[in-house]
């Protein structure tokens, strides 16, 4: 039976965000949302475009404005980065987990949502990330260390799986304004194969936060 609890309690942070993704996405959804258009904003800035501004909405749902040409590697990569964003995001947390800087990753992740509240141009997207930062404060200031690494794991892991569903959500979706037909009007290449191709990005980032977590397949 202690066996049994060890190995349960190695995977904790994975089962904690498959559980949130499947009975709370309507939730923990805001958080992909966030790291989705703020994937958008970061490509924007990068590529040499003008960022006009971040809309979060209460639907989950979020809007990033640039202005620059409509077309182009810059427009293509600031489409693409949208559903890059979660899995790149959750290799950078896994890494620094694995490399031991818990503290650096907490003030990375409070600069990073500090910085995006700047171009928030909508009352629930400011609510919204002001009791992120409020909740990063509060954890940094009132939990342990050890419920710090998990929660950052748990973030891991639910980036990766919550981006899984999104991509899901897309394929559904006909109205023919994701960025996935974005992305097809721009360079078109067939919408199936980005939706593959984001696919086979967001699993092989499980993949690398499974490995830096130090996770086994389980022998009960």
């Amino acid at each position: 039976m202690d066996q049994i609890l060890d190995t349960l309690g190695d995977y904790t942070a994975l089962v904690a965000a498959l559980a949130l993704v499947v009975l709370l996405w309507t939730v923990v959804r805001h958080v992909v949302t966030i790291v989705h258009e703020g994937g958008h904003a970061l490509a924007a800035l990068a590529t040499g475009r003008q960022l006009v501004g971040i809309r979060l909405h209460s639907d989950t749902s979020g809007l990033t404005l640039s202005r620059g040409k409509p077309y182009g590697a810059g427009m293509v990569v600031t489409a693409a980065a949208g559903y890059l964003a979660p899995p790149l995001a959750a290799m950078f947390v896994a890494f620094l987990m694995s490399e031991g800087h818990l503290r650096f990753l907490g003030l990375v992740t409070l600069a990073a949502v500090a910085i995006m509240l700047i171009f928030i141009r909508n009352v629930f997207g400011a609510l919204l990330l002001v009791g992120a930062i409020v909740g990063l404060i509060w954890l940094d200031g009132h939990s342990t260390v050890d419920l710090q690494g998990q929660l950052f794991f748990v973030l891991a892991w639910l980036l990766v799986l919550g981006n899984l569903r999104t991509i899901s959500e897309t394929t559904r979706n006909r109205t023919g304004r994701t960025d996935v037909d974005g992305l097809w009007r721009l360079t078109h290449i067939p919408r199936g194969l980005w939706i593959a191709v984001l696919y086979t990005v967001t699993v092989g980032a499980g993949a690398v936060v499974w490995n830096l977590q130090g996770l086994q397949i389980p022998v009960i």
